[in-house]
């Protein structure tokens, strides 16, 4: 199976996941996959698996990566990836 890179066709910041779902406006996609509020969330899993878990299910056509970076009191950089124009690495 070959290898390939992928260009990061659009990046964003947010700081949590209450952020991302204002940023991308998914209060009605999130209260459908975890039966609550944003304002109410305490699922026992992690912001960032909660950002995969809603980016797959809500853009499932496309091609994420999310990355958590700890310095400024902790932020998500998501990273939407080009899957049209890959970059073989052989």
């Amino acid at each position: 199976m070959p290898i390939v890179m992928l260009n990061v066709k659009e990046e964003y910041r947010v700081e949590s996941i209450g952020d991302f779902v204002r940023t991308f406006d998914l209060f009605k996609e999130f209260k459908e996959i975890f039966g609550c509020d944003i304002d109410d969330w305490e699922y026992p899993i992690s912001d960032e698996e909660a950002i995969e878990i809603l980016l797959r299910k809500v853009y499932p056509k496309k091609v994420w990566f999310v990355e958590y970076h700890e310095e400024d009191d902790g932020y998500f950089i998501i990273y939407e990836l080009n899957e049209s124009e890959p970059i073989s690495l052989g």
